[in-house]
């Protein structure tokens, strides 16, 4: 077989194999004008190669691109020249010699690109990673939040970023332009944990100093005349830190512990330990301290005031805590002045006495606390004198529970005198006794004038209120609120017999164990008001005991006892203001004015019936007392005359006569009322 020049020969060949494939074999080379695919449209090259100069052909690929469109004329030098995109997933590419195809691009994964990727319009992704660190040659905008996932700290940048409320572009400020130096000039910053004595800055976060004492001297030393001390979280053991003016703040977790026998404040008081160039007569306080008076500290405290006399100490005084282990929490003498506000007063059972709060002479304390708990030997809360002989201050004192422990006095007022007045409030204040009956939750004793105003819930295993003593003789003390008692719940023990004292106890009383009385008084004005409940089954609680001196008062109460509901050890004569009920019986030697109703069994002096008696004209019997016994008895009626009445003859059984003379008291009354209408009959009479 010749070439295809080679005319001469123009046949067609059938070629078929033994296989029954129709295969031409030209592995050397094959020429020819037309090659005509035997069935269909479909013409398969089975070669991942074909070279050719040229190639004319209509033949498309499946999809429908032309081949011509793939190989032209496979011109070496034929090219990509670029793409076009046109928002929507299509890429039109084009190539040198004008020819362009499409190309979709949904979805792609691992596309890298070695340069830069310009897309002006928008870029969507979730992740964006950089081969090293992305650079941003342009401002960047945030239309959204911005989330750092992990950010390093370095507390000792001075600069920080902020947004410009104008531009909305983000820019740093210095730290000193936040707080600038002319506002902390006067702040002295202290931290046990990062302070230096040595190296500290008045007005520098940055260097502080490491005690509160060294701050406090720098201040003093400074001279400034409105001075702050600031205090970081940390553990400080410090004494006597005070100073003139001086303001001090700490932070939550910052605990201060008194290192030596004396106060951690002082003030108008001579110094033990520290130079009297830190002598002050005004200090506050300020924020969540901690303050802890150990036991190695005998007659420590937080806050001294006034031991010496006329300087008039003031202190504004706020903290979190105070741990008492031996010595007094705050002490006011002589004309000092406080106000405390405090979450916790926790007093510990050290080896000295432990007391919270004492307020004495003329001092004024205005106290606000969360809570008081334990302690030994001294009271928790005391109005009493220290340098003269009475307390003539005021203390006005919001605690919410007062509980403490046995061997400790909750509350303490002595010798409240003229023009003092105590107010205490406390939703409840407790006791865990020792169980025994001189065990009390509140002494008022010797009180001479003033008012006391005591506005709680009690509630003891021994016994309520104390009051009385030697000089007891003026004043009023009130009471407002409920007592739970296994003794006596209201024990006045007076030695004078003055009825100056005025005593008004105002709510529910319940005593739950062997009690000779619920309520003893010896003299003085006592007004009652609320009830009186004995909840033993066995025993002979009484319920009001008082002497022959005693001025008893009933506003409104139920006395609901095992005995006797009042007893007197002498004649006496108690005044019922409004009502009074009792289930059990008055005692003899009392007596009554106004109304009470008894619901027991057994026969009183005065039966005073309130309600409104059913009128029966028809009853033959009336009750009456005997003057000689003093029981309530009845009599039959064999007559009654009415008042004012003349009778001139005899009368007959059971006649009830009224007038003059005397007639049946139906025909008088008969009489009566046409008298009164005379007057009309005759104006009538007389026109006729």
């Amino acid at each position: 077989m010749s070439s295809c020049d080679e005319s001469n020969i123009t046949k067609n060949y059938i070629v078929q194999s033994a296989s029954d494939f129709d295969i031409l074999s030209a592995c050397t080379a094959f020429y020819t004008n037309n090659i005509y695919n035997c069935t269909g449209d479909t013409l398969t090259l089975h070669s991942d190669n074909v070279s050719a100069n040229t190639i004319n052909s209509t033949v498309y690929l499946s999809g429908g691109t032309n081949l011509l469109d793939i190989f032209g004329s496979m011109d070496t030098n034929t090219f990509v020249t670029g793409f076009t995109y046109d928002n929507s997933n299509n890429l039109n590419i084009q190539r040198n010699d004008g020819v362009s195809f499409g190309v979709n691009i949904s979805e792609y994964s691992g596309l890298t690109i070695n340069g830069v990727l310009s897309a002006c319009t928008g870029i969507y992704t979730s992740n964006l990673y950089g081969c090293s660190p992305i650079t941003v040659h342009d401002e960047l905008i945030l239309l959204n939040k911005l989330t750092l996932s992990a950010v390093t700290q370095d507390d000792t940048l001075t600069q920080i970023l902020g947004r410009n409320s104008t531009t909305g572009d983000v820019e740093y400020r210095d730290v000193s332009s936040i707080a600038p130096a002319a506002k902390l000039q006067n702040t002295y910053f202290v931290s046990s944990l990062s302070g230096d004595n040595s190296t500290a800055l008045v007005g520098d976060i940055n260097n502080p100093w490491k005690t509160i004492t060294g701050a406090r001297n720098q201040a003093v030393s400074d001279g400034y005349s409105n001075s702050l001390i600031y205090v970081y979280p940390g553990d400080y053991t410090d004494y006597e830190v005070q100073y003139e003016n001086g303001n001090f703040y700490f932070e939550p977790n910052a605990n201060v512990t008194l290192s030596a026998s004396t106060s951690i404040f002082r003030l108008s008081t001579t110094l033990n330990f520290a130079p009297t160039t830190y002598t002050a007569n005004t200090c506050n306080v300020f924020g969540y301290g901690n303050f802890i008076v150990p036991p190695s500290v005998p007659g420590g405290g937080v806050n001294t005031m006034g031991l010496n006399a006329g300087l008039s100490p003031e202190s504004y005084f706020e903290c979190n805590s105070v741990d008492i282990d031996n010595g007094v929490g705050f002490f006011l003498a002589n004309d000092s002045k406080i106000t405390l506000k405090c979450d916790l007063i926790k007093r510990n059972t050290g080896p000295g006495t432990t007391g919270c709060i004492r307020i004495s002479d003329d001092s004024e304390g205005y106290i606000d606390v969360r809570k008081i708990e334990g302690g030994t030997g001294s009271p928790a809360v005391e109005c009493r004198w220290t340098f003269g002989s009475t307390f003539n201050g005021k203390a006005l004192i919001n605690i919410d529970e007062i509980e403490t422990t046995p061997g400790c006095i909750p509350v303490l007022i002595v010798n409240a005198n003229d023009g003092s007045e105590v107010v205490l409030n406390s939703n409840k204040l407790t006791h865990t006794s020792s169980g025994s009956s001189s065990d009390y939750l509140l002494y008022n004793q010797r009180q001479r004038g003033g008012n006391v105003t005591i506005n709680a819930n009690l509630e003891n295993e021994g016994s309520g209120i104390l009051y009385g003593g030697l000089g007891s003789d003026g004043g009023l003390f009130e009471f407002n609120g409920n007592i739970r008692t296994k003794y006596t719940a209201i024990n006045h023990t007076l030695t004078d017999t003055s009825t100056d004292i005025d005593i008004k106890y105002t709510g529910d009383i319940v005593v739950d164990g062997d009690a000779t009385s619920a309520i003893v008084m010896s003299g003085s004005t006592l007004y009652l008001n609320g009830s009186l409940k004995d909840l033993s089954t066995t025993g002979t609680t009484n319920g009001v005991t008082i002497n022959g001196t005693t001025d008893l008062k009933i506003v409104n109460f139920d006395i609901d006892v095992n005995t006797e509901s009042i007893v007197s050890s002498a004649p006496n004569e108690i005044e019922i203001i409004h009502s009074l009920n009792i289930d059990k019986p008055l005692n003899s030697n009392i007596t009554t004015t106004g109304l009470f109703n008894y619901t027991g069994t057994t026969n009183v002096g005065d039966l005073v019936i309130y309600n409104t008696p059913t009128n029966d004209n028809s009853l033959t019997q009336i009750l009456g007392r005997n003057s000689t016994t003093g029981d309530v008895e009845y009599r039959d009626i064999i007559s009654i005359i009415g008042a004012a009445s003349a009778v001139y003859k005899s009368l007959d059984a059971g006649s009830i006569v009224w007038g003059s003379p005397a007639k049946p008291h139906t025909l008088e009354k008969r009489i009566q009322v046409l008298i009164k209408k005379l007057p009309e009959i005759y104006r009538k009479t007389k026109n006729l």
